[in-house]
């Protein structure tokens, strides 16, 4: 189930993870990051790097995406076929049609992924997305004011995952127990979407009870542009670190209900 589906499950917080950090963080400068832990998951890669969750990202304040992308390497195509500008090997700058890179990069996948494995490299472009509200007869007549610019950036694996999840102003993550984990302890706002190409990993159970709770948005990669543009992520209970059995309790209950069915 979910996030939508069981909205009317969620209760109300007495105090938000979210919001605090959205007043303190500078309008266009916030960041999200999004991972998909130690395997891949191609749905998440991909949706959080469309052009419409780019655009949605951008008009909520979020001008930087990190993925880290697992095996998923020829998922990670930012923006989706629209113009991107990128760093090349050098440093310098180049125009680059993220659609053209998908091929390229979808027959180089294991190679480079093995590549990523080893060097932890960083991909990043830049992306030009339109912003919300503007709207002309004919592509022609697109202004450049109407657009902005994101920053993506992805890799395969990295030693300080840590770093990144305490960096971003939201965490969008892979439903498992350990990446859930850490999230709420460093008191992320969490959006978890569990991995349905896994199979017997209690992902969606785990999700649906954490959400219940109140502790993170659960979420289909369909729903992530309608839980942004809702703020759902931003009324968050923060999750009671000094109770480590509460989360060993809720896994408990996720299992036992997935055994039920």
């Amino acid at each position: 189930m979910s996030a939508d589906q069981a909205s009317n499950a969620t209760p109300t917080p007495t105090q938000s993870i979210g919001s605090a950090a959205a007043m303190d963080a500078t309008l266009g400068c916030r960041s999200i990051f999004a991972t998909v832990g130690s395997t891949g998951f191609d749905a998440l890669v991909q949706a959080t790097t469309s052009l419409d969750f780019l655009t949605v990202a951008a008009s909520a304040g979020y001008r930087r995406i990190t993925v880290q992308y697992g095996s998923s390497l020829a998922a990670f195509q930012p923006g989706h076929g629209t113009p991107v500008v990128g760093e090349d090997d050098c440093g310098t700058t180049a125009s680059v049609n993220a659609a053209a890179a998908a091929a390229a990069a979808a027959a180089a996948a294991a190679a480079a992924i093995a590549t990523e494995r080893e060097r932890q490299h960083v991909e990043t472009a830049v992306v030009k997305v339109p912003l919300l509200g503007t709207s002309h007869c004919s592509e022609s007549e697109q202004l450049e004011n109407d657009y902005t610019e994101v920053t993506v950036s992805g890799y395969a694996y990295s030693t300080v995952l840590a770093r990144d999840i305490d960096r971003a102003d939201l965490v969008i993550s892979h439903a498992g127990s350990g990446s859930i984990l850490d999230a709420l302890r460093r008191e992320r706002p969490l959006i978890a979407v569990p991995n349905g190409g896994l199979m017997d990993n209690h992902q969606a159970e785990l999700a649906l009870e954490m959400h219940k709770e109140g502790y993170l948005v659960s979420a289909n990669c369909g729903e992530l542009t309608s839980v942004l543009r809702s703020h759902r992520h931003e009324q968050l209970r923060p999750f009671p670190r000094q109770e480590p059995e509460r989360f060993e309790s809720i896994l408990a209950c996720a299992v036992q209900f997935d055994k039920a069915d």
